[in-house]
């Protein structure tokens, strides 16, 4: 079985946590700068808030990418308004319990990805 996800990453090392959610809603997950972490080891350099595609019983990329992107276009213009100082991507995960597993990055997601200037992350995981 192939599992998918994707989520919209934003970070900071300007802006707390907080600021975030004011403009952007609640994240699936997210940190401030300046939190504690490791029991109390070490504290985040930098902020993060990150959107992760709802778990759709669909294993199409396009499908997830599709949510995040929509999410995005409705967004983006307080995005880039209200920030001066933040980096962005979309971190792709796939995971694989029989090693194997593919998707498809249509031609017209691949054109929105890049009208926001967005890196993809890939991390693939692959179990045998």
């Amino acid at each position: 079985m192939l599992e998918i996800k994707v989520t919209l990453r934003i970070s900071s090392t300007k802006y707390a946590l907080q600021y975030f959610q004011q403009i952007l809603g609640e994240p699936t997950t997210g940190f401030s700068i300046g939190d504690e972490f490791l029991s109390g080891k070490r504290q985040r350099e930098f902020t993060l808030w990150a959107l992760e595609s709802s778990n759709l019983p669909s294993d199409d990329f396009d499908t997830h990418l599709a949510e995040i992107l929509n999410f995005l276009d409705a967004k983006y213009l307080d995005i880039s308004k209200l920030f001066s100082d933040y980096e962005m991507d979309l971190f792709c995960m796939f995971s694989s319990d029989n090693g194997q597993g593919g998707a498809v990055l249509s031609a017209n997601t691949m054109k929105k990805i890049s009208s926001y200037n967005l890196n993809l992350v890939f991390d693939v995981y692959v179990e045998n």
